[in-house]
């Protein structure tokens, strides 16, 4: 992943499918409500936790 000049391989491999997954989740759970995808909001959550996730961790 484009994590591993940031986090150890283990790691960044791990917060890369936690991100797809939720992002996957978030497309579905869109797709069974009716109605517009917030994009806004579901952007805001991946960087909540993408910054949650890095916290502290100089990019390169």
């Amino acid at each position: 992943s484009g994590l591993t000049g940031i986090l150890p391989r283990a790691e960044a491999d791990r917060v890369a499918e936690a991100t797809a997954a939720l992002i996957d989740g978030l497309y579905i759970r869109r797709a069974l409500k009716d109605g517009v995808p917030d994009a806004q909001t579901a952007i805001a959550l991946v960087e909540d936790y993408l910054e949650t996730k890095l916290n502290g961790r100089s990019m390169p």
